[in-house]
């Protein structure tokens, strides 16, 4: 049988992974995927922080990547999967909206920026998996401390 602990081990680095590349490939083209966060700022009427698309992009990318990278140390790994579903939680909410939007949809997402282009319904199945996986993380995680105190 799969120890728990591993098992938890495993979707956070699998899912830290997924944030590594993602961030590294958003900073190859980072001034695209400022004009896809200006555009995602606009569809959902953000208009007071529209046109700071380069700030944003920046704190994302830059987010993701300490978020991925902390993902592979152990002491800071029990704080890095209260944070994957909160994230991935707004991420999924985004891509929920433009993926099933008829006013127009944002045709890539820019989640691997310019890399990898994903369509509004392929990035919301992949945010849906990886906020699947952070959740029974979270949920095993919790349900082995409180068994244990």
């Amino acid at each position: 049988m799969l120890n728990k602990a591993r098992f938890c081990s495993a979707i956070s680095i699998s899912v830290g992974i997924v944030f590594v590349i993602s961030s590294l490939f958003k900073w190859i083209g980072i001034r695209t995927f400022a004009i896809t966060v200006d555009q995602f700022c606009s569809f959902l009427g953000y208009e007071i922080i529209y046109g700071h698309g380069l700030l944003i992009a920046v704190m994302i990318c830059t987010a993701e990547l300490m978020l991925g990278l902390a993902a592979f140390h152990v002491r800071t790994r029990r704080y890095v999967i209260w944070v994957y579903p909160i994230a991935l939680g707004f991420f999924t909410y985004i891509t929920y909206l433009n993926a099933t939007s008829l006013y127009g949809q944002i045709e890539s997402c820019g989640c691997f920026g310019e890399v990898i282009h994903l369509t509004p319904m392929e990035s919301f199945a992949k945010n849906v998996i990886l906020l699947v996986m952070s959740m029974v993380e979270l949920l095993i995680s919790y349900n082995g401390r409180k068994k244990t105190t």
